[in-house]
């Protein structure tokens, strides 16, 4: 990987590579039967979690590619810093221990809610590549004004979200979901 010429971005990148290593870490030595296995009925298994992470990457990347392609094509390149709106200012406090609980939308829930057992190896991959689509994403954005890059959010199309407060607001999201599931695998031994 080349370095990004936007330091904040190529920590950002960073900050991801060491979110995967920590989901290989956590998931490495338990069995598919501990990955499902729900703490309590109303928590998430350590699966679930990666299943969530998953599925908010990708859902982002969906919204977040279209936005980067009309952005270059209409040329709002910039080399300001990463000012964070009002909802990354409300999403940095994902970092763990949460301090506050949001209620997860439809959207991003699990998909275990349908009694799905989920294969250890399959769910660590998939959360893998879809943080490498996001790292692909970064490498497209770099150079351009994250502050006026904008792109809809999925769950409200009404609200707008700066690029620059997507690839800031994510690490901590999977670091808080990493955490939660780390604290079910204590609950193994």
């Amino acid at each position: 990987m080349d370095k990004l010429k936007n330091p904040e971005l190529e920590k950002l990148r960073n900050d991801y590579l060491v979110i995967i290593e920590d989901a290989k870490i956590l998931t490495g030595d338990l069995t598919s039967e501990q990955i499902n296995h729900r703490p309590s009925p109303d928590k998430w298994s350590v699966a679930e979690c990666l299943e969530h992470l998953t599925l908010t990457n990708l859902t982002y990347y969906e919204v977040a590619k279209p936005a980067i392609d009309k952005a270059i094509y209409e040329n709002k390149f910039g080399d300001e810093s990463i000012k964070l709106g009002i909802i990354g200012k409300i999403f940095m406090g994902f970092e763990p221990p949460p301090k506050r609980k949001f209620k997860t939308p439809k959207l991003f829930k699990p998909k275990q809610e349908t009694h799905k057992v989920f294969e250890k190896e399959t769910i660590v991959k998939d959360f893998v590549d879809s943080k490498m689509k996001m790292m692909e994403l970064m490498e497209r954005a770099d150079g351009l004004n994250l502050n006026k890059v904008k792109m809809h959010s999925p769950v409200a199309k009404l609200i707008r979200i700066r690029l620059g407060d997507y690839f800031t607001i994510m690490a901590p999201h999977d670091r808080r979901h990493l955490w939660q599931a780390a604290q079910f695998k204590t609950t193994f031994s």
